[in-house]
């Protein structure tokens, strides 16, 4: 969503002739939209990373897995 508003954003900067803050919004909105979060747990090398992808690109180290005693999944909102 803040993707597509950032685009809006860049667009309506173009057509009024406003050149840098409309890449900035671009540059801005490609980030956004290339930027995720994940857990990965690695069980056959007992490692897991939490990591930030960046267009692809991870940002985070591997960790060693402690011993798991359980499991437990919450769904949690923000």
């Amino acid at each position: 969503m803040r993707a597509t508003l950032l685009a809006a954003v860049a667009i309506l900067c173009f057509y009024y002739h406003e050149f840098i803050f409309g890449l900035l919004a671009l540059a801005l909105g490609l980030v956004e939209a290339g930027w995720r979060y994940e857990l990965t747990i690695d069980t056959a090398s007992h490692r897991y990373r939490f990591a930030n992808y960046i267009l692809g690109v991870s940002l985070n180290s591997w960790h060693p897995l402690p011993t798991i005693e359980r499991i437990m999944i919450v769904n949690i909102r923000a």
